[in-house]
């Protein structure tokens, strides 16, 4: 089976200091994989070696069966990063900012594939705009058009929302899940917004002090609660009407279901309209509980 990510055993120290030590995880094509924990506990560190920015002390890691270290070009070909905050030219519109990127990967776009990709992530009105006059939302939005028009099989964004406002969250998020469900594009998104995760991902690694504590299945088939909030009361009622068995209705703009992640997220990929904010704590307490070394209890 070719996995969109393969870790093996992998070690890296900086000035005698190990920063990651023996790590290991698989990501399966299609599959997004959350990576969190918290400062300091080497997130970052991992997302460079993945990309190849650093050079692990021993292990291996393979990207859609591609080795970094003994095949570079060919694995990076595969993959998309966002890592820290990219930067782009202030003076130029999006189309040519990722016109002049692509010319690093010898990829030659048209200008239709190029404004079709902004136009599926809503920027189609700012096509001819200066990035320089974009919000940091529209400016990360950017950055993933020149990722996806290439094609890739596998993204890797670290901390892809840091920046951005509570609604410009909500648009990244749900255009994370669209290029996922409509691309079968697989991710890794290293992230502190435990919330976030687990609404895009299908599965989380669990990250401290340069060790993976431990990997969840984010699609079990236990029953959880989420609140749906949505702009006004007409689209919560439609949307709920979609909803398996027709049984949920609306309580004004909001939603409150009971269902297992996989339907939460069949909902959130073929709902009809923009969600507003979706409210969970399930995976915070997980989280929490790993720290304190619930995992052993």
């Amino acid at each position: 089976m070719e996995y969109a990510l393969q870790i093996k055993n992998l070690h890296k120290c900086i000035k005698k200091n190990k920063i990651l030590n023996d790590i290991s995880l698989k990501i399966n094509s299609g599959e997004a994989m959350g990576l969190i924990g918290p400062n300091g506990a080497g997130k970052t560190s991992l997302i460079k070696c993945i990309a190849g920015l650093w050079k692990a002390d021993s292990g291996s890691i393979e990207i859609c069966g591609n080795n970094i270290k003994t095949d570079t070009e060919k694995a990076l070909s595969e993959a998309g990063f966002i890592i820290e905050y990219p930067k782009l030219f202030g003076d130029m519109p999006p189309a040519e900012n990722i016109q002049y990127l692509s010319s690093f990967y010898n990829i030659k776009l048209s200008r239709k594939d190029i404004e079709d990709t902004l136009e599926s992530i809503g920027l189609k009105d700012f096509i001819n705009k200066k990035i320089k006059t974009f919000s940091s939302g529209m400016y990360q939005k950017v950055c993933l058009a020149a990722l996806i028009v290439r094609k890739p099989k596998f993204l890797i964004l670290d901390e892809p929302t840091a920046s951005l406002d509570p609604k410009s969250i909500i648009d990244f998020r749900n255009i994370l899940i669209k290029i996922r469900d409509s691309y079968k594009i697989s991710m890794l998104i290293s992230s502190h917004n435990l919330a976030e995760v687990e609404k895009i991902c299908d599965s989380v690694a669990i990250l401290d002090k340069g060790v993976i504590l431990d990997i969840k299945n984010l699609n079990n088939k236990d029953i959880k609660k989420y609140i749906i909030i949505f702009k006004n009361a007409q689209e919560a009622n439609l949307a709920a009407k979609t909803l398996r068995g027709n049984s949920y209705k609306a309580d004004n703009n909001i939603i409150n279901l009971n269902i297992t992640i996989a339907e939460f997220k069949e909902f959130i990929s073929k709902c009809p309209f923009e969600i507003q904010d979706i409210k969970t704590g399930d995976l915070e307490s997980e989280f929490l509980s790993v720290l304190q070394g619930g995992q052993n209890e």
